[in-house]
């Protein structure tokens, strides 16, 4: 069955790549092969490619069901996160053009519960993220409105209205409440009236909707988490209504957005208006910004967990880019760019994974085994579709896969546990006092005050707190994972250190430490392609012994 869908993969892009002759065979060719790699080393997802006009590449890699062995393709849906916010803004447009609002109107005005304090906010504030109020602004929940206008706004602002951007997904769901008390329908239902039907949106909706097709399966280091449609937060409510939720494929985006550069969406003056910079990178809805080819860069990004969006319009040049992703490790936009840089002839301004050669089934499966340095320190090999899973236990192990044999980490180790100490204790001058200087002063408060409570409510109560080892990829970079078990499972929290100083504090960390994959770049020799952070050092066989970095020798003890 593999040799059969490997077929139909073959077939299909000979077929995409031939449909593209006389347009740009060669680039099509060349993100194609890109992104093939992409897929060898666990990229899945869709992703839509447009020049001058014609579209040069339009499929999925990978599996959008792996449970199922269902494929990707152009009409998989995923969810797109923060790339909502265009759509809101869209809706707050024509809701102006009908002439039911003004973009200068304070927010007092069609939303209950405004402080007073905040009725100088309008909607052209909220809608380019220049309302002077924190990102970290949080509050709306459920389902009453004026209960989450209040939530939003009772944070102090940081600066005077209009004053300098400061993107605040708060402000998506109160304009998302706007259009609901203006319109008197449902923000749901007020885009599939003026939004998507207009459009000819085919496959599209919101979290919740029980009719949405071709849901990819969004994934995480420990498998499965929810389809597209599935709610990443409890319910469609105030708490992501607006700034994210909508649930498409890179097929309808297309439509929409060849429906919205036609003036079928909003006037062709409201378009213009949504695209011109109303702070540096960003208009009404969308990210503005220009090229190393002094063309215009319009678009929007989004993430939540297990979906990641790139969607990148360079209307100079009548191009786009869009990459939508099902896997939480890897996210869209390295990837967008990387494709925009190989559509005009660039160098890909972020890492690439390496050039691989086919090793036939057999010759991998030989390789399968246990591996051991010494009594403490052991490597696990399993054949892993056309590559290996390479997992070390014990610290020499671990230390050599990640190329740091022979660091002594018990300093940051002991730090990390210390650190991990002062959150759940919710007490942030432990933290303060190791904080990297690149990091804003406010952050160990931010941490134990609201992501590390939002964490607790999506996992559960902390049960137990467990140090699984330390590396030191590069030089003064030290990271330490350490495993956080929950009343509703285990999740995995990276500690990294820069120059002995705290940098990064990820509650969403993937297991760095083992169960890499690598795949055959020459006889004998595997690379890994680590989506986040260092590289790996390469691996290679030596008769049967595997040869980890600095010339570490495992030897092999155990066939599989």
């Amino acid at each position: 069955m593999r040799t059969m869908v490997a077929m139909s993969r073959v077939a299909f892009t000979c077929l995409l790549l031939a449909s593209a002759a006389g347009a740009a065979p060669d680039r099509a060719k060349e993100i194609d092969d890109y992104l093939t790699r992409c897929e060898r080393f666990g990229f899945s997802g869709s992703v839509l490619v447009v020049r001058a006009g014609k579209t040069l590449l339009q499929r999925g890699y990978g599996l959008a069901d792996r449970e199922k062995g269902v494929l990707a393709s152009a009409d998989t849906t995923y969810e797109i996160a923060s790339a909502t916010k265009t759509f809101t803004a869209c809706a707050v447009m024509k809701l102006v053009e009908a002439g039911k609002l003004s973009l200068d109107d304070p927010i007092a005005k069609h939303l209950p519960g405004v402080p007073e304090a905040r009725g100088d906010i309008t909607v052209r504030h909220l809608l380019a993220h220049t309302s002077g109020m924190p990102r970290s602004a949080t509050g709306g929940r459920g389902s009453n409105l004026r209960a989450a206008v209040a939530g939003y706004l009772a944070a102090p602002p940081v600066r005077e209205p209009g004053a300098a951007f400061e993107y605040w997904n708060g402000g998506y769901a109160l304009l998302a409440g706007i259009v609901e008390h203006v319109s008197g329908m449902s923000y749901m239902a007020f885009c599939r009236e003026n939004l998507f039907r207009p459009a000819g949106l085919e496959n599209t909706g919101f979290t919740g909707d029980d009719f949405l097709r071709n849901q990819a399966i969004g994934y995480d280091g420990a498998g499965a988490v929810r389809p597209a449609a599935g709610h990443p937060y409890g319910e469609y409510g105030w708490q992501y209504r607006g700034m994210g939720g909508i649930v498409t494929s890179v097929a309808d985006l297309k439509r929409f957005l060849d429906a919205y550069e036609a003036g079928k969406v909003v006037s062709e003056g409201n378009r213009r208006l949504m695209e011109t910079e109303v702070t540096e990178y960003y208009g009404l809805g969308w990210g503005i910004a220009a090229t190393k080819r002094k063309t215009r860069r319009i678009g929007h990004g989004g993430d939540v967990r297990c979906f990641h969006t790139s969607i990148e319009r360079f209307p100079d040049e009548r191009a786009l880019v869009i990459v939508l992703t099902n896997v939480d490790a890897i996210e869209a936009w390295p990837i967008g760019w990387n494709v925009e840089a190989l559509l005009f002839g660039e160098t890909p301004p972020y890492p690439v994974p390496p050039s691989l050669v086919d090793v036939d089934g057999k010759a991998l499966d030989a390789l399968a085994g246990a591996y051991a340095i010494d009594d403490a320190n052991r490597i696990d090999v399993a054949r892993s579709g056309g590559g290996l899973l390479v997992t070390g236990t014990g610290p020499r192990a671990s230390a050599a896969l990640a190329g740091s044999e022979g660091a002594d980490l018990s300093r940051e180790i002991a730090v990390a546990e210390r650190v991990v100490a002062a959150v759940r204790a919710r007490d942030p001058a432990p933290i303060a006092a190791v904080l990297a200087d690149r990091v804003p002063k406010s952050w160990p408060g931010h941490l134990v005050n609201i992501i590390w409570p939002g964490h607790l409510e999506r996992w559960g109560e902390l049960k137990g707190v467990r140090t699984l080892g330390a590396t030191a990829p590069s030089k003064g970079y030290v990271r330490v994972l350490v495993e956080l078990e929950h009343e509703r499972g285990k999740t995995l929290l990276e500690v990294a250190f820069e120059q002995g100083k705290l940098g990064i504090f990820r509650l969403d960390a993937q297991r760095f430490l083992g169960g890499t994959v690598y795949q055959p770049t020459a006889p004998g020799r595997f690379a890994a392609f680590p989506w986040k952070g260092p590289q790996c050092p390469p691996l290679r066989f030596d008769g049967k012994d595997l040869v980890l970095a600095g010339g570490v020798r495992a030897a092999r003890i155990e066939a599989r």
